[in-house]
């Protein structure tokens, strides 16, 4: 039996970890904000010159090379609003290995975000085996220039080669320098505090989408077992929510990346419904070395208010998957994923402005302009798919659009720039032609350029 007193404090310990990882991000999306202001004159928008001049490139090319600066800040940040940022790590470390104070790599990292401008929050899951340059350090074994390994490795390396502030500290800048993001604070938690917590929290309800079974499940002596999970809707204790958070033999790392973001929406909602908010600080040392974070209490006291009065629906869930990435091998012969630098600024733009754009509604319309059948319904369900409201798949005036358009006639400025990063429409090819009567917010007209891919 739990006794009463742990249980209290276990409740409000995990809450700590579980509103840290809802409250962080990235500022990757400032690029995209710098884009957004071109957008807005034709309704009543201000804009400036350094934004005319950004919108002339590609932001999905110049998202390839993007890295904050030397004070820190995100090198195309325009501050339109305020966000705090975390990176989220589970480390894998037992406990022989942390008795001796072995450096452990990450087994999962999520970058979180919430924007306190707008009450809205974004969670990006992020592969292990993702392929990248890790900063300011020299890896035993590789020559001097661009040291890359898999990002998991970046905690290691930092503690390994004693690099300023650890490995949180070169965890944070890797996401930095790959990714141009600015990383405000991290929380870290090792499996044991995640079952303890869980335990002491009473649970969490979690609803398994399919059986699953996993004959290699990693054990604390080294050894594996076989877990399993029934389909459907069951209440898990920590043992059973770390397995399931854990396990990914039954698919893959990007499957494991989705259960992870599960169960902490999980917890949020436990922990939001006993209310433990407001008992926070008394309890942050209480994990001991199992929690750790550079977040101040103030800090957390702050952020954990507003993270109560965000609403489920404008939490934004994302993971890096197999779109995103291309799958090689090194030359040690190490299974890793290369990053498609395109595609993870878009889905970054996703988990930064995705409850804005529910938000504005807007209604779309989609023309093909080209002589394929299907084409237009094609790309219907796509964005479909990814939440968008179609409101009519018609031809366009004309099959003979080699590039693609983006017409606009209402302000939704985020649904804009986000349906012109996912379908590659540069901004020379958008058009702001205001009507107020007009029966879709948005016209697609769709040319061979995003025909092809369909």
């Amino acid at each position: 039996m739990i006794s009463a007193a742990v249980r209290h404090h276990g409740r409000l310990i995990f809450l700590i970890a579980s509103s840290l990882y809802l409250l962080g991000g990235v500022l990757f999306g400032c690029i995209f904000v710098s884009r957004l202001q071109t957008l807005l004159p034709a309704f009543g928008g201000q804009s400036n010159d350094r934004d005319a001049a950004f919108i002339r490139g590609d932001s999905s090319q110049i998202a390839k090379t993007t890295q904050v600066d030397q004070n820190g800040k995100d090198a195309h940040s325009m501050g339109k609003e305020k966000r705090i940022n975390v990176l989220l790590m589970g480390i894998d470390q037992r406990n022989d290995e942390r008795a001796r104070g072995d450096p452990a790599r990450t087994d999962s990292m999520l970058l979180a975000t919430i924007d306190t401008t707008n009450k809205a929050a974004g969670l990006l899951s992020i592969p292990r085996d993702l392929y990248m340059v890790i900063p300011d350090v020299q890896i035993p074994g590789q020559g001097r220039g661009q040291q890359i390994d898999r990002i998991n490795t970046a905690h290691f390396w930092g503690d390994y080669l004693k690099y300023p502030g650890g490995g949180p500290a070169l965890a944070k800048k890797t996401l930095a320098y790959n990714f141009g993001v600015q990383v405000d604070y991290f929380a870290r938690i090792d499996f044991r505090g995640f079952e303890k917590a869980i335990d002491a929290l009473g649970g969490v309800t979690i609803n398994v989408e399919r059986p699953m079974i996993d004959y290699e499940y990693p054990t604390e002596d080294y050894e594996t077992m076989v877990v399993s999970f029934s389909a459907g809707v069951q209440r898990m204790n920590g043992v059973r929510a770390l397995q399931y958070a854990r396990t990914r033999h039954p698919d893959s790392d990007f499957g494991r990346s989705k259960r992870q973001q599960q169960v902490l929406l999980a917890v949020r909602q436990q922990a939001l419904r006993i209310d433990a908010l407001p008992k926070l600080p008394s309890v942050v040392g209480s994990l001991g070395s199992s929690f750790k974070t550079d977040m101040p209490v103030a800090e957390m006291i702050r952020l954990s208010a507003l993270v109560k009065d965000i609403a489920t629906e404008d939490i934004v869930t994302r993971s890096i998957d197999p779109t995103m990435v291309t799958e090689t091998i090194t030359p040690g012969g190490a299974d890793v994923l290369l990053p498609n630098q395109k595609d993870i600024a878009n889905v970054i733009h996703e988990v930064y402005y995705g409850a804005l754009v529910r938000r504005e509604g807007a209604r779309i319309a989609i023309l093909s302009g080209v002589n394929k059948q299907g084409a237009g319904n094609a790309l219907a369900k796509e964005l479909e798919d990814h939440g968008y409201h179609i409101a009519k798949v018609d031809d366009a005036d004309r099959k003979d659009y080699s590039q693609s358009k983006l017409i606009y006639h209402s302000r939704k400025p985020y649904t804009v720039m986000l349906l012109s990063d996912r379908l590659g429409v540069t901004s020379d090819r958008i058009e702001a032609q205001p009507d107020p009567g007009a029966t879709a917010d948005i016209t697609v007209i769709l040319g061979q350029d995003i025909a092809a891919k369909h």
